[in-house]
């Protein structure tokens, strides 16, 4: 066999020069250098049963490295089943039909798309929201919901809705950007009042329409295997940080998401608040008004549904 040396010779090293790898993807790299450093004679006769010699034992360390790797995930998986916090629990045979009932709804929905909950969000958000699933676990009770970020629970309805018809709520176009306060003195130059500048649209209806397209995050929702979807996000966060963040505002967002959790059977929330964030027009409001706030909705909340927490 005669190996002409090509031009440039790409190896997992060239295609990951400046990344940080693993101890194993390291390993893997080099393995695969020296094998096509050995194959590379410029012009000279290589015996062909070293090579295909090398070729085997450099596939074969692939191929352990591959099946050891499959082994630790089994043992993994095996290991999480085994600690998982349901292992114990045992289906009643009513119980079994229910499961078998909502796995079969479930196949029929990937059987119609199987892209049903991995495609962008807006465009398969409203097929989930119609289907039976959907209506079947909206009713069930859930015992918790864990770590819930209040920016990210509010629907853009609300604050668009509600919200933006407070007077205290204005707005730039230009710097597409809100400002919420009770004093008009503090208003930067170009913020308009939102119900003022509402007046200037042809319709309510089209200017409501305009603030949730300026809200909702867009760019960067293509596809969700990326993690710069993160930059994306800081826009929107400064766009909207008054609106959630103003005391009035951020209690009247809280008593609505408490709410539209407890419509979803949801009695329990445990919300992740990152304390300081809150503000009037003095600035951060203190830790003890933070934390009054959330004591009068959760006592407002208890009134109605005494299971709240």
């Amino acid at each position: 066999l005669i190996f002409k040396k090509p031009k440039k010779m790409t190896t997992t090293q060239d295609r990951l020069k400046g990344a940080v790898l693993s101890t194993g993807a390291q390993e893997f790299a080099q393995k695969e250098k020296e094998f096509y450093d050995k194959l590379n004679f410029d012009g000279k006769t290589a015996d062909g049963a070293n090579f295909a010699q090398l070729q085997k034992k450099f596939q074969g360390a692939q191929t352990d490295e591959y099946e050891n790797f499959l082994k630790a995930r089994e043992d993994l998986i095996e290991l999480g089943e085994k600690t998982h916090f349901s292992n114990g629990i045992k289906l009643t045979p009513k119980e079994q039909i229910a499961s078998k009932k909502l796995n079969a709804i479930r196949e029929s929905l990937f059987k119609q798309d199987d892209t049903v909950v991995t495609g962008p969000y807006y465009e398969k958000s409203e097929i989930l929201k119609k289907s039976a699933l959907y209506g079947l676990l909206d009713m069930m009770p859930k015992p918790v919901l864990h770590h819930i970020h209040l920016t990210a629970a509010s629907n853009v309805e609300f604050l668009v809705k509600t919200l933006c018809y407070l007077d205290i709520v204005y707005f730039s176009e230009k710097d597409e950007m809100f400002k919420v306060t009770k004093k008009p003195e503090k208003v930067p130059e170009g913020y308009i009042k939102v119900n003022d500048l509402r007046k200037f649209w042809k319709s309510s209806t089209e200017f409501d329409k305009y603030l949730e397209n300026t809200i909702l995050l867009k760019a960067g929702v293509e596809t969700q295997e990326h993690h710069e979807i993160w930059k994306y996000f800081q826009p929107k966060f400064m766009l909207t940080y008054e609106l959630y963040n103003f005391d009035d505002c951020f209690e009247r967002l809280l008593e609505f998401v408490c709410e539209a959790l407890v419509q979803q059977n949801v009695m329990v929330i445990e919300w992740k608040h990152i304390f300081g964030m809150v503000i009037n027009d003095d600035g951060p409001v203190s830790l003890k008004q933070e934390i009054d706030i959330f004591h009068r909705v959760s006592k407002k909340m208890q009134v109605r549904y005494p299971l709240f927490q």
